[in-house]
């Protein structure tokens, strides 16, 4: 019976044998095709911005302030509401010392033009402003031309406003909105306007006055590129 076996096992071995190079194919052309996933996998699109970054400034809003005049010649006995403070309408701003008092005709921030004190002599002046926080806030960026010819009109601008940190308030978003030649040669004017009230990336809410100040992130393009 011996005999037998041995052929037995020969024909078996014969058969793998002869199987062998038809499975190596069929793995191979697997794995290929895991190899190749893999790769595709780790290629990702990866999108960035190219930014400009310049100073901004804010200098008024579409909305008319309320301008606050005093009796000259009389003196601030009482001054019942500080600069940058939100008031609402009627809201008492100070009381003489012949006990005028002057109101607020419209709600907004005040904004003193000039120290103001207690015991000081009201001069023939502008006091203070109310600015309305509706409306929109106007701002200019001050660009030279060789950074100008990347900015179209409708560009996205990141503002960050001057002491207002961004890692605690967020960013304001805004848009590039009329682009013109400025006052000195080889400048351009780019003209910004923001919602009032400012409601930063973090829904809190900037209070605007005259003359504030912001970082702004301009986008110029936008470049894509493939990362192994």
């Amino acid at each position: 019976m011996e005999p037998t076996n041995n052929i037995e096992l020969y024909e078996e071995l014969d058969e793998v044998l002869s199987r062998s190079p038809i499975k190596a194919v069929e793995h191979a052309g697997t794995w290929f095709a895991v190899i190749f996933i893999v790769i595709i996998c780790c290629f990702w699109k990866v999108q960035y911005n190219e930014r400009l970054h310049l100073p901004a400034v804010f200098n008024g809003v579409n909305a008319v302030p309320d301008s606050i005049r005093g009796i000259v010649g009389t003196h601030i006995q009482s001054l019942v509401t500080a600069d940058r403070q939100i008031v609402e309408k009627g809201a008492v701003l100070f009381i003489t010392d012949r006990k005028d008092t002057v109101t607020a005709s419209k709600s907004g921030m005040i904004y003193f033009e000039r120290p103001l004190n207690t015991g000081m002599q009201v001069p023939d002046a502008l006091l203070c402003q109310i600015v309305p926080q509706t409306g929109m806030a106007e701002g200019v960026i001050r660009a030279q031309a060789a950074d100008i010819n990347h900015v179209p009109v409708g560009a996205d601008v990141k503002l960050i406003f001057d002491h207002y940190p961004e890692d605690d308030w967020g960013y304001v978003d805004a848009r590039v909105d009329f682009v013109s030649p400025g006052d000195n040669s080889g400048e351009y004017l780019l003209y910004i306007k923001v919602p009032l009230p400012v409601k930063t990336s973090r829904q809190k809410e900037v209070h605007f006055y005259p003359g504030m100040k912001a970082a702004a992130s301009i986008v110029t393009a936008t470049r894509k590129l493939f990362v192994f």
